[in-house]
């Protein structure tokens, strides 16, 4: 079984100094769940790794995307040329040449286990002590590194240690994170990062080490679609979404091949076209006919200009055989986008990208990249749209981290909190959020929160991936009247 995904991810920083006295080990070993390592083309990884190994690649959300081997994960991150990694020039302890099949840096080699072994890979790090940085794992964790359970293995070396580039973190799991916690920074582990089922803590010589909570991440949990750090470890509803919470580790992750026409082709600009689209099994080849509803919709759309100015979220009707249609009318001449999103039954979310002109475009391959939009950040974040005013409260925006954006609605006549907002498809309001080159993608729906003064805040728990502007639009709904404004955002990249 193959449970194959589509990647858009980033790397954070990876090494932090972290000294530590050692006690007796805990009573409760903790269980081994995954490395995430750092990769210029995480596809290829998870390619070799099922076709050699027999590796299945996943996707766990809230963690990441990677292989599996019985219960242990190798997960890829997405990094560019200047932090991915590099086989060291000096002289480590190892000899890995070939880029998929093992990665090396500076202080880490990691390399896939064969099949059968039920282990994912091994993990070696240089390191001064090898003893006592083994002794952090046995006396916190509960694990003796090197045993096979724990594919980590310390490697004696003299000199100065690099921060390395290669592995993130290791993660471990336990039945109940709460306790895991409280445990561990009695003992002095200091944690450097909440996420929302995880923690990441500092361990031995700089190794980042999660610590997860093993009833929300595997086989036998459940997660929402559209909220995805939302998790549970048995079926129910998404507080933020009301959505039906779906297995976490689907059975199957490939991705669906969509067919799209216009009728006329091509789309003539200010006249009604029809768009049909078809959605084929990738196994049999057959028309899917069975979605999941997601937000009242088994189809959502968005289309947007190349240059941004031109936004519509609107939801195609499927017909008997199958084939979905939708009639929209396109403002001016030029290259567009659209984002088929979309949850095919037994399958997992899809966001499938097509790009088109309409007629009367003259502009040629060149053309339609130079009309991708340069757009300019706003002066000022406060828009007013049909009688509402929308200040976004949020600021710094960096890539890489997870922020939220708070945006606070006032009535434009009383300037008073605006108290009647109501639910728009099944959320409180829907978001779009695009890089100006159409490269990064989020379709998200915020939370509904109640300010100082009694009115309405919408807020997004987001994730800029990379250094760009970005475009926001957000959809809210008042007295039955759907409002669409946007922002427009300057990402920068922590240095």
């Amino acid at each position: 079984m193959v449970e194959e995904v589509k990647l858009s991810a980033l790397a954070v920083p990876l090494w932090l100094a972290f000294v530590v006295l050692f006690q007796a080990p805990v009573t409760e070993p903790a269980v081994f769940h995954h490395f995430h390592v750092n990769s210029l083309d995480p596809a290829s990884n998870m390619e070799y790794f099922a076709k050699t190994h027999g590796a299945i690649k996943v996707i766990l959300q809230g963690f990441g995307v990677g292989v599996r081997a019985g219960n242990a994960y190798a997960l890829f991150e997405r990094v560019d040329d200047e932090i991915a990694p590099r086989t060291w020039a000096g002289q480590p302890p190892w000899n890995c040449r070939d880029a998929e099949r093992c990665f090396e840096d500076a202080r880490s080699r990691l390399e896939m286990y064969p099949s059968g072994t039920g282990l994912t890979a091994r993990l070696q790090v240089l390191s001064n002590n090898p003893a006592v940085a083994s002794l952090w794992f046995e006396k916190h964790l509960g694990v003796k590194v090197g045993e096979g359970k724990t594919p980590v293995i310390f490697v004696q070396y003299a000199g100065a240690l690099d921060a390395g580039k290669l592995i993130d973190h290791v993660a471990f799991s336990y039945p109940e994170l709460t306790s895991a916690v409280k445990r561990l920074e009695s003992e002095g582990v200091r944690v450097i990062e909440h996420k929302p089922k995880s923690v990441i803590v500092a361990g031995p010589e700089g190794l980042r080490v999660e610590i997860a909570e093993d009833s929300e991440v595997g086989a036998n949990a459940y997660w929402c679609p559209m909220d995805p750090k939302v998790r549970a470890s048995k079926p129910g509803k998404c507080p933020i979404c009301g959505m039906k919470l779906v297995p976490l580790d689907p059975g199957e992750y490939v991705e669906y091949p969509v067919d799209m026409k216009t009728s006329p082709n091509p789309v003539r600009a200010g006249q009604p076209a029809r768009f049909t689209f078809t959605i084929e099994n990738p196994r049999t080849e057959a028309t899917v006919v069975n979605f999941e509803t997601v937000h009242e919709r088994q189809f959502h759309l968005f289309i947007v200009s190349h240059d941004m100015t031109f936004f519509e979220h609107i939801h195609p009707e499927m017909l008997k055989n199958g084939t979905w249609v939708i009639h929209t009318t396109l403002p001016k001449p030029g290259a567009y986008q659209a984002f088929a999103d979309f949850f095919p039954t037994g399958g997992t979310p899809q966001i499938v990208e097509k790009a088109f002109v309409t007629a009367g475009y003259t502009g040629g391959f060149t053309g339609f990249l130079d009309a991708r939009a340069k757009l300019t950040p706003d002066a000022t974040p406060v828009k007013t749209e049909s009688g509402t005013r929308v200040r976004l409260d949020s600021t710094g925006y960096i890539s890489g981290l997870k922020q939220t954006l708070t945006f606070s609605l006032n009535d434009a006549k009383t300037g008073e909190p605006v108290k009647d907002l109501e639910q728009y498809l099944g959320a409180w309001a829907h978001m779009l959020i695009l890089s100006e080159d159409l490269g990064d993608y989020v379709h998200g729906h915020a939370a509904l929160e109640q300010s100082a003064t009694g009115g309405s805040q919408l807020t997004l728990e987001t994730l800029f991936p990379r250094e760009s502007n970005y475009r926001i639009w957000i959809q809210f709904q008042r007295s039955g009247r759907v409002i669409t404004t946007f922002f427009t955002l300057a990402v920068k990249r922590l240095h």
